[in-house]
């Protein structure tokens, strides 16, 4: 019974860490790692554009956690939202033009902020 409630609280302890990690801002940068692994969504999505229900289905979200981070991301001018043709009622997001460069530079810093929790969480 201890063992298991040894894990149980190592588990409980991570994510913790976890959720801490997502919602703290990078060196150098004024986006979160969350709003990062959501333009990362979005730029793979290419043309194509991504859901906002693709975005909590795939990172394992609450629709409120995704509302609030694709608002900060508009208001940042990093993504725009379009309504879909086939569908007025749905919306998908894009990157706006002109923030490739910027989004390489964010994302490569996310990669090197995931390398260091896995790093610290690995010992």
């Amino acid at each position: 019974m201890l063992k298991q409630e040894n894990e149980v609280n190592q588990l409980l302890g991570l994510y913790r860490d976890l959720r801490n990690f997502l919602s703290r801002p990078i060196d150098g940068v004024h986006y979160s790692v969350a709003e990062l692994s959501l333009l990362s969504l979005v730029s793979d999505a290419g043309e194509e554009g991504c859901s906002p229900s693709t975005i909590a289905d795939f990172l394992g979200w609450k629709r409120s956690q995704v509302s609030q981070t694709i608002s900060s991301l508009l208001k940042g001018g990093l993504i725009e939202e379009r309504v879909e043709s086939r569908d007025r009622r749905r919306q998908r997001l894009y990157l706006t033009k002109g923030n490739e460069t910027e989004l390489k530079e964010l994302i490569g810093r996310l990669d090197i902020a995931v390398n260091e929790f896995t790093i610290t969480h690995n010992k």
